[in-house]
């Protein structure tokens, strides 16, 4: 199994992911992962109840089927104090988004038809299938997906018309976003902006063996770490651009790593040890990954088998 291959792609993809959505917040970067875990929260029952799942393909889950979330169990599931959230929530109230119920919060069914968030999905939608895509290319071989992979591109059924079934789509790669954001908040003390600035550095690291075909085979493998001089080191000001951070906090944060020992500079740049990728905490980061994209692409399958006319209108 090429697993550093896989694992590039897959970062990348969430990564790109999760900025689409902080820009469709404004920058606002805990909205933008409150709202999707609200939703998630609010509607995860559906999936495993057939009845329902089949009556609402398109994704238009009705506010009152949808389970409210106490502001206490969303931060509890983030990692964030009460009141964070709590003002977080609030911002969502006056943007209409969400809903405050006696029970918890809700993300009301409306939200998919405000202009942003149609936009941000659209764009989610495009990086699924860019990922999905690199997997056919590369004949990922692992084996839950090596299936799905091989077997008619199943999300391009699923994807086939925008309006049936993408709310779920979106939302199925949400929650992998999510489950991969929590596990990883976990390795850097849940500092979200130390996070961020580490995904940067790796992907420009490995940018070679990404634009280089012969070079992302050569180092696909665990066992065959590519060597610190084959790496592109990352700069302060190309992380700040790319995650949107000032470059002042971007630079705090990055020191804070370097600190952590979980960077090295090099020259003027940033590079992450190859020992820093094999350590266990990051090791089980990397499983859990792959344990979310299994369960997300088997969903995905399902939303693809289901036929168009079961979804409600």
């Amino acid at each position: 199994m090429p697993v550093r291959l896989l694992t590039r792609i897959v970062l990348a993809c969430a990564f790109q992911t999760s900025m689409v959505w902080r820009r469709a917040f404004g920058g606002d970067y805990l909205s933008a992962m409150v709202w999707p875990s609200i939703d998630l929260a609010n509607t995860e029952y559906i999936f495993s109840h057939d009845g329902l799942f089949q009556l609402f393909l398109d994704g238009k889950f009705p506010d009152t089927l949808r389970r409210p979330i106490s502001v206490r169990a969303i931060g509890a599931s983030m990692g964030h104090d009460v009141e964070t959230v709590r003002r977080s929530t609030k911002r969502l109230v006056e943007r209409g988004l969400c809903e405050h119920l006696a029970a918890g919060m809700i993300v009301k069914s409306t939200s998919y038809d405000v202009d942003y968030i149609e936009t941000a999905s659209q764009q989610t939608l495009d990086l699924l299938t860019a990922m999905f895509g690199e997997f056919e290319r590369w004949s990922i071989t692992f084996p839950a997906i090596r299936p799905l992979v091989l077997s008619g591109c199943p999300w391009d059924q699923a994807l086939h018309n925008a309006q049936v079934k993408r709310r779920l789509s979106v939302l199925l790669l949400l929650e992998f976003i999510f489950r991969y954001t929590i596990d990883n908040l976990d390795v850097f003390e849940h500092n979200l902006v130390a996070a961020d600035a580490f995904l940067c550095i790796f992907i420009e690291n490995n940018r070679p063996f990404v634009e280089d075909d012969e070079l992302a085979m050569k180092y696909s493998l665990l066992e065959s770490p590519p060597p610190p001089e084959l790496r592109r080191p990352a700069s302060i000001r190309g992380i700040a651009r790319r995650t949107g951070y000032p470059a002042e906090t971007t630079r705090r944060h990055v020191n804070r790593l370097v600190e952590m020992g979980f960077v090295e500079r090099q020259g003027e740049g940033l590079v992450i040890p190859t020992a820093v990728t094999v350590r266990p905490d990051f090791v089980k980061v990397i499983g859990n990954l792959n344990s979310s994209l299994i369960m997300m692409t088997r969903r995905i399958q399902r939303i693809a088998s289901e036929p168009s006319g079961a979804a409600s209108s």
